[in-house]
């Protein structure tokens, strides 16, 4: 969603910076709680999506 509102490559760099961010507090959160989510596919599949979309939003 993030991807499809955001034109600007900048702004969309930032947004998946933060994304990225928000997604490693939470793998780090459970980690500590005792849970294990993996973090790289899951920021894989998130930094994949949102170029996916804003390219094909471009066109």
């Amino acid at each position: 969603m993030i991807a499809w509102y955001l034109r600007s490559v900048l702004h969309l760099g930032i947004a998946i910076a933060i994304g990225l961010a928000i997604l490693y507090g939470v793998c780090l959160y459970t980690l500590i709680q005792g849970i294990w989510i993996p973090l790289v596919p899951s920021a894989l599949v998130f930094v994949n999506c949102s170029v996916i979309v804003a390219v094909y939003t471009k066109n």
